[in-house]
């Protein structure tokens, strides 16, 4: 059941990334900067809950095990430097705003997705 929860989730966040374009109006973009946050929470979240349920290292079904979880792991902590990137770069820093480009490394999270539904 977690799971499924998990993977309708990660559809809805494939929408909103389907939705960002260069030329968006005030709207939109805040629309999408909320979901980005809400959607990272709810990531941060349930690794936090696999971290505990599994165990970080040890034992043969512990998070760091799998595959997967090493990759979502690696995608929830690129959404959250994004934040933090994001965050520094609207007070004034505006050299760490090219590390935007790691937003792009989200759209490996549908593989997941695609790999559970073609099984």
């Amino acid at each position: 059941m977690f799971d499924h929860i998990v993977l309708i989730i990660i559809f809805l966040n494939c929408i909103t990334i389907a939705m960002e374009r260069p030329h968006i109006t005030i709207v939109e973009r805040i629309f999408l900067k909320l979901s980005n946050y809400i959607f990272t929470a709810i990531f941060v979240a349930e690794m936090a809950i696999k971290i505990v349920g599994l165990g970080w290292c040890l034992g043969d079904k512990s998070y760091l095990r799998s595959s997967w979880n090493i990759l979502d792991g690696m995608l929830v902590m690129i959404s959250v430097i994004d934040i933090l990137v994001s965050l520094i770069s609207n007070s004034g820093t505006k050299i760490l705003g090219m590390l935007r480009v790691l937003r792009l490394l989200r759209t490996l999270r549908p593989l997941r997705c695609s790999f559970v539904f073609m099984l």
